[in-house]
């Protein structure tokens, strides 16, 4: 994250079940919200890592640039690019 949006380290405790409460601070930061899903890992420093995992909306936020057009595809694999020229110009698309 960049300086202009970090925060300084906060603490929290273990409940005897095992939660933490993550401060509200983080949860607007990252944009939390009930139900959202965290991968939990740890580096080689002993660090826990949460990692917000992409939600619903994310997802559709992903595929906006999509080509949408009917593409047939043969039993090899191949489909024509005439019929398709959005969806070709996608799959040739350099990075």
């Amino acid at each position: 994250m960049p300086d202009s949006h970090e925060i300084k380290p906060m603490t929290t405790k273990v409940s005897s079940k095992g939660q933490i409460v993550i401060p509200t601070t983080i949860r607007k930061q990252l944009a939390l919200m009930p139900g959202d899903e965290l991968e939990i890992t740890t580096n080689v420093d002993g660090q826990i890592v949460l990692t917000k995992e992409p939600g619903q909306l994310t997802w559709s936020q992903l595929i906006v640039g999509l080509p949408v057009e009917d593409v047939f595809i043969d039993k090899n694999g191949h489909f024509d690019a005439t019929k398709s020229p959005n969806f070709a110009a996608w799959v040739t698309e350099d990075d």
